[in-house]
């Protein structure tokens, strides 16, 4: 009985000390900027280019058709329009380079490009 107190008592100091480490570290972190897409990456997410497109749509550069693909609006064709962070700009770049396109209206579903 008395180790197992005696291992609870330097737990529980452990514990204290991680979490005053923690509060103090915490009260440093409004001056710091975080990326969050860097923030995305390095909790493991997978979905970078998820939040990038969702960025995108919500600014109107995309539009997402009833298949689920993407396409550029007016707005996104325009070079001037690049967003300023490097990663919904990099989804951006490859719907550039292929140019405006527009569902075809057959029935295969494929993509013909817009004249």
């Amino acid at each position: 009985m008395a180790a197992a107190a005696g291992v609870y008592a330097v737990l529980s100091v452990a514990w204290w000390v991680r979490d005053r480490a923690d509060h103090n570290a915490a009260a440093h972190l409004d001056a710091v900027e975080i990326d969050p897409y860097h923030a995305i990456a390095t909790a493991r997410r997978t979905d970078i280019d998820r939040v990038a497109a969702a960025e995108l749509l919500r600014t109107g550069l995309i539009r997402v058709d009833a298949g689920g693909r993407l396409s550029l609006t007016d707005e996104g064709a325009d070079p001037a329009r690049t967003p300023a962070h490097p990663v919904p700009a990099a989804l951006l770049t490859p719907l550039r380079r292929s140019g405006p396109r527009q569902p075809c209206t057959c029935c295969t579903g494929t993509w013909i490009t817009a004249t």
